[in-house]
Order: C-alpha cells, then sequence, then structure tokens
C-alpha cells in the first residue's frame, strides 16, 4: 500500500473540495470517497487503487431517500438500508 493523505470531511462541500484537488492546492488528482462496508483498502493494500488521497464521509448526512422531480429517487451515498415504510410510487 502507497502512502495517502486521510481528510475526515467536515461538510459536502469539503468533501466536495477535497475531491476535486481544490484543498490545500497539493493535490493534482481527485480523491476518493470512503465509508463504511467498501472494499477500496483491500484494493489498496493489493495496489489495484492508488489514490492519493482519501476522503472519509462516515459523519456526512448522506442517508436521505427522497423523490426526485422527474419521479425518480435519490438515494445517499451511505444509506445503509431503505425502511419498508418509504412512500414508493
Amino acid at each position: 500500500m502507497e502512502a495517502f493523505q486521510y481528510t475526515q470531511a467536515s461538510s459536502i462541500s469539503a468533501a466536495i473540495a477535497t475531491s476535486a484537488g481544490q484543498t490545500n492546492g497539493a493535490m493534482n488528482q481527485p480523491a476518493k470517497f470512503i465509508a463504511g462496508g467498501t472494499t477500496l483498502v483491500d484494493l489498496m493494500k493489493l495496489n489495484v487503487e492508488r489514490p492519493q488521497s482519501l476522503v472519509d464521509i462516515n459523519s456526512l448526512p448522506l442517508t436521505q431517500v427522497e423523490s426526485s422531480p422527474d419521479g425518480g429517487i435519490k438515494i445517499g451515498a451511505i444509506l445503509q438500508r431503505i425502511h419498508r415504510t418509504w412512500p414508493w410510487p
């Protein structure tokens, strides 16, 4: 596994800025997002993935399920399960 920078995102906008390589002007490529249940670390150990930066999004409010204007749904990036009470169309 190669060395990488780890950042725990404090907000959605901070996570996006870090991913875009805009934080501290130090990164040339986008970061990878990491949350629970990912195999990214395993792939890093095998040198299949070699991100320069990881952005931890576990603490962000990305667990919502919302209806979109076009009739679809938006599912949050770290939603663990959808409750049966969700009002499906």
